[in-house]
């Protein structure tokens, strides 16, 4: 049960670094984009959380 949760949160930090990708390249094209800017924080947020709790879960 626990790999299925793993496995999980990998493939939800590939699609969040994905997007952070894409957001990026937006934001390099329109810097004054202020939701697309506060969009970029919020994943950026979430990638960090979701890299921290995979961390702990498979370097304890």
């Amino acid at each position: 049960m626990k790999m299925i949760d793993t496995n999980n949160r990998l493939e939800n930090l590939n699609e969040v670094s994905l997007l952070l990708n894409d957001l990026a390249e937006y934001l390099d094209k329109n810097p004054s984009d202020k939701q697309a800017a506060g969009w970029f924080d919020e994943y950026r947020v979430t990638r960090e959380e979701l890299l921290d709790k995979l961390e702990k879960e498979i370097w304890k």
